[in-house]
């Protein structure tokens, strides 16, 4: 996962040197909770004529996001979160010697969801800041059992900021996760279906300000 890391702070930190100048960063630490989600019509490379689906149910997330201002109300995010939860595969043997005979599997994984959008501010005062969101991300999921995917997906957020003193505050979020086109499976095929996930998140939200860095 580190390449993605790496990859979205290149695309972040120059858009934020050039257009932020003495603007305050944000970073913010938060947990919530996320819908979990099935999917249907799976064919595994192992067995291409037999019919599964992968079912992980929703759960609490954990993670960081880091905001980067480009103008006094717009900022670039970055955003990892992960989560651990326990993936469910239901096959159907339709070519087993009894039909239709079920075959389930449970199997430990984590979750990471990597995302980077814009987020708009609208300032009521420097203490209350109601902000709308959007972006693209990518949802990884990861067992060691050789269960892994990747699904690409737009976020929607919708929340609000409070902050308790000039630096420190709580950062209160919704958001939608549509994946319009499926995803890909390390080894076998997803459906081509469109896929909806909704969270919540709350976090401790800390305002940087470039007078406050070293050597600034």
């Amino acid at each position: 996962m580190k390449k993605y890391n790496i990859f979205f702070l290149i695309i972040i930190v120059p858009f934020s040197v050039i257009y932020g100048q003495s603007l305050p960063y944000e970073i913010t630490l938060c947990t919530g909770y996320t819908t979990g989600l099935k999917i249907a019509g799976i064919s595994f490379s192992q067995a291409p004529y037999d019919e599964s689906s992968i079912t992980f149910p929703g759960g609490v997330i954990y993670g960081i996001s880091v905001d980067a201002p480009i103008s006094k109300t717009m900022q670039l995010e970055l955003e990892c979160l992960g989560r651990n939860t326990k993936t469910t595969i239901d096959t159907v043997y339709r070519f087993s010697p009894i039909s239709s005979v079920n075959g389930i599997g449970n199997y430990n994984s984590n979750v990471i969801y990597l995302y980077a959008g814009f987020c708009k501010n609208f300032v009521i005062n420097h203490l209350e800041i109601p902000f709308f969101g959007y972006g693209i991300g990518g949802q990884f999921l990861n067992s060691p059992e050789s269960l892994r995917f990747f699904m690409p997906y737009l976020e929607l957020q919708l929340g609000a900021k409070s902050f308790t003193t000039k630096i420190i505050g709580f950062r209160f979020q919704g958001e939608m996760l549509l994946s319009p086109f499926g995803g890909n499976l390390a080894n076998g095929t997803l459906p081509a279906a469109a896929f909806v996930q909704f969270g919540v998140t709350v976090g401790i939200v800390f305002e940087i300000h470039r007078q406050s860095l070293p050597n600034n």
